[in-house]
This record gives structure tokens, C-alpha cells and sequence, in this order.
């Protein structure tokens, strides 16, 4: 009797446990599959970021400790998001294999280079939250399985070459926050969206036609812009006067009227949470930047208000509007456009030129002198720049993701590599750096030091840099 119960319950533990390891291994495998497909078959790089059959997407083995390259996990074996942004990616898009990770929320592969269509079996993810595929070569249809994606919050098919119509039904994502298909080659009418819930949505430039649908004036010209749909930039218009524009005295627009602001050639330079930048070109050679603002709920009378108490600031680091517009539904601000771009451009651009940790620190000291505004938010700001500086990250959430991941890591890898590789900079100065940023980010104002105390601070650690760099033999 004993014999038979150590054969037969072995059995039966096969059949009433659940099979977790072999479903895992399905996962594994079909991620695997994924990665071969988009990356065209590069083996060598596959193995490099860790994406290997004998390993665990959320594990890996001996060879590449730790999740995955790209790729982020709710527990063990249980993937959640996968982002492959800037990967060089030259394959097409296995959207059953990806599809099999039943917990995957995430997914971007923005700015490769994969082409094909997106498969129908996208549809599969059913608890995909974000989807963001921009900056590639896909082409074809939006497949009618799209609308399955009941879950979705984000989408981005931007910068693509998809074709044809959207499909019809894109109503039953309703919780749907941001949508963005501009730069494509789509047609047909723009669907019926659930505009009460959007907050971003852009389709510009693209090739649809037809009545606009109802979004209540939640989103402007740029939204819409470049199709053949019966809105126009006249639409905006409608109901501005040529007084209606604000100029403040500079000699750069004297006789700016709207109607020559609104008529003007004009690039799109960039968008943000908050609006969108561009480019006005003038028949004279003017040029002017123009930032569209939304979500500002201010009076017409307020809004002129700050906009009169900006343009009495002087200040080396303040840029001053020369016009400003205001309506219920949009608000313009209109200055001088700088031929070198933002701050943000120079430390994130993708063409940006190196800047050394030489010409950033002297950059930092002097941002601490006493000409400086003591308000705590220019504390707040210039940490901001000095972590994004220091790691070669982006700020999220307001500043804080950064500062507790840096805390939590705390090592050098911390750092951005090329400061150190390209710039021949000291980690021990760029710790003492990243130690007054931390204290300058710190998220209880009055805990946060003064101007002059950060001044203070840079200074000493200069003045160690210099003095080891002399007493070296």
C-alpha cells in the first residue's frame, strides 16, 4: 500500500498543481520570438540585452543578471512592461508573440526603424494600457482589432506611414486620455472618439476628409491641421480681431497684427503638457516663436495682468513675450525666437553637441550667484537641471521619480557615462554635484537651501577640483 501512494501521488500533484514553470517557458520563448523579429535576426544583440531562451525575462541567469534589457516585471516571470525605445530595431512586429505576456500594460518601441503592418493580433493584449509605436516605418491599416484594446489609456502612431481608415468603432475605448496619429497617411473620416475623457489628441497631417467631430473645442487648429477635413487655421480665427492681440513695446514686431500671425508660414518645434511651440517665418525675415497654450484656467484680465508683469522683468535668464493673445478657448504667447533652441534641446536632443562637465560646472557656479532670484522654486528648477545634467535622465513627476531613484541606486552608475568617457570627468565631483542637487530637490521648500548657500557649496567643490588637479605631480 505504501508503494503504490509514493507512485500515485507524485501523479497526482502533476495533474492538480498548476503548470506554472511550462507557461512561463511558453512566455519566455514567444518573448524571445519577439526580439528575433524586430531586431532582424541580430543574435549578437539579443544576447547582449539578455534576451535569451535559457534565461528568465525577469531573472536571467549567469551571464546577464537582472530583468531583461528594456524590460520590467509585476513579480517573477510575470512581465509588465517592455519599452525598447532608440534600440536600432530593423525587423517587423510579432504582436502574437509580444501578446502571450497576459500582464503586459506597457509596450514602446518608439523611434527604430520597423516596418511591415501592425498585425490584427495586437488585439490579444487585452490589458495593454499604453501603446506607443512612433517614429518608425509601419505601414497599412489600423487593424479592426484595435477597438479590443478595451484598457488602452495612451496611444502613439505618430510618425508612421500607416494608411487607410481608423477604425470605426475607436468609441468603445473609453477611457482613452491621449491619442496621437499625426505624420501619417490616413484617410476616411476621423472617427467618433470619446472627446469628454481626451486630453491630448493630434491627427495633423494625415490625409482625412470630411465633417470634424464634436470635441466641444477642446483641441485647436494643430490638432487637425494638413488634412483635407473641413476645419482650417480660419477656424481659429473666427472671432479674433486684429486688436485683439496684445503687442508689448519692442521694436522687433511693431504693427504685429493677428491676422499676419495666424497667415504666416509656421512650424511645429515641439509640444508639451501644456501646449504646443512654433516657428512663425515673416515675408520680412522676422521670425518669431509661438507658444500655444491650453488648460489655463485664468480670466482674459488676469491673464493680461501676469503677462504685463512679465514683460517688466529683466532678467539675463528670463525671456520676455512681445505679444500675447487671449480667448475662452486658447491663449497665444508670442517671443523672440532663439536660433540655439531650449536648455531641454541642448541636455536631450537627439543632434545635441556635447557639453562638458567643464563648461556645466562653470555653467552651475555662476547659476548660484547673488544676481539669482532667491525664490524657492528657482532652487527647485536649477536642481532640476543639475540631476538631468548629472544622470543624462528626464524629470518625471515633478522632479521627484528621478531624485528617489537616485537615491536608491547611489552609485556611480548613477551617472551619465559620457561625462565621465568623453568629458574626463571626476566621479568624486560629480558625487559632491549630485549631493547638492538632492538637497536643492527636496520636496519641503523651506527645507532647501539658499542661493547663496548653493553658491557657497559649488564654489568649495571647485576649489578642491582645482586644488587636487595642482598637487598632482
Amino acid at each position: 500500500m505504501d508503494r503504490i501512494l509514493i507512485w500515485v501521488l507524485p501523479i497526482l500533484m502533476f495533474f492538480i498543481l498548476p503548470k506554472s514553470n511550462s507557461e512561463d517557458e511558453n512566455v519566455t520563448k514567444a518573448l524571445v520570438q519577439f526580439m528575433e523579429k524586430l531586431s532582424a535576426g541580430n543574435s549578437q544583440n539579443n544576447q547582449n540585452w539578455g534576451w535569451d531562451r535559457s534565461s528568465d525575462p525577469c531573472i536571467g541567469n549567469v551571464n546577464f543578471n537582472g530583468t531583461w534589457k528594456g524590460v520590467d516585471c509585476l513579480k517573477s516571470q510575470n512581465v509588465k512592461k517592455i519599452v525598447l525605445d532608440k534600440f536600432n530595431l530593423t525587423g517587423t512586429f510579432d504582436a502574437a508573440s509580444v501578446c502571450t505576456a497576459k500582464f503586459l500594460v506597457f509596450l514602446s518601441l518608439k523611434e527604430n526603424n520597423i516596418s511591415g503592418f501592425m498585425p490584427k493580433e495586437i488585439g490579444n493584449c487585452g490589458r495593454l494600457r499604453h501603446l506607443y509605436v512612433s517614429g518608425n516605418r509601419f505601414a497599412g491599416d489600423i487593424p479592426d482589432t484595435f477597438p479590443q484594446l478595451r484598457n488602452l489609456k495612451s496611444i502613439d502612431i505618430s510618425e508612421n506611414n500607416f494608411s487607410g481608415e481608423l477604425p470605426t468603432d475607436m468609441s468603445r475605448i473609453s477611457g482613452l486620455l491621449t491619442f496621437f496619429a499625426e505624420n501619417n497617411q490616413l484617410s476616411g473620416e476621423i472617427p467618433d472618439f470619446e472627446f469628454s475623457f481626451l486630453k491630448d489628441f493630434n491627427v495633423a497631417n494625415n490625409n482625412f476628409s470630411g465633417p470634424i467631430p464634436d470635441f466641444k473645442g477642446k483641441f485647436g487648429a494643430d490638432s487637425f491641421s494638413g488634412n483635407r477635413s473641413e476645419y482650417s487655421i480660419a477656424s481659429v480665427e473666427a472671432g479674433m480681431t486684429s486688436s485683439s492681440l496684445e503687442v508689448l513695446p519692442s521694436p522687433v514686431v511693431n504693427g504685429l497684427k493677428l491676422e499676419d500671425l495666424l497667415r504666416a508660414p509656421a512650424e511645429l518645434l515641439g509640444r508639451g503638457n501644456h501646449g504646443s511651440l512654433y516657428k512663425i517665418m515673416f515675408d520680412n525675415a522676422t521670425i518669431l516663436a509661438v507658444k500655444r497654450i491650453k488648460d489655463w484656467g485664468i480670466s482674459a484680465v488676469d491673464f493680461k495682468r501676469r503677462m504685463e508683469m512679465i514683460d517688466q522683468v529683466r532678467h539675463p535668464r528670463v525671456l520676455p513675450p512681445v505679444a500675447f493673445y487671449c480667448s475662452e478657448q486658447e491663449k497665444l504667447l508670442v517671443y523672440e525666437y532663439q536660433q540655439n533652441g531650449s536648455l531641454f534641446k541642448l541636455l536631450h536632443g537627439h543632434d545635441q553637441s556635447f557639453l562638458s562637465q567643464s563648461d556645466s560646472f562653470k555653467s552651475n557656479a555662476s547659476g548660484g550667484d547673488g544676481a539669482y532670484s532667491t525664490f524657492k522654486v528657482d532652487v527647485y528648477g536649477f536642481s532640476v537641471v543639475l540631476l538631468e545634467l548629472l544622470t543624462g535622465k528626464l524629470v518625471e513627476n515633478n522632479g521627484f521619480d528621478l531624485a528617489s531613484w537616485v537615491r536608491e541606486e547611489w552609485t556611480a552608475e548613477v551617472f551619465d557615462r559620457a561625462l565621465i568617457s568623453e568629458g574626463g570627468a571626476s566621479e568624486e565631483r560629480m558625487v559632491s554635484l549630485l549631493q547638492v542637487a538632492l538637497k536643492c530637490i527636496n520636496p519641503s521648500p523651506n527645507e532647501r537651501p539658499a542661493i547663496n548657500q548653493i553658491s557657497a557649496m559649488i564654489n568649495t567643490i571647485k576649489e578642491d577640483e582645482e586644488r587636487s588637479i595642482i598637487s598632482e605631480p
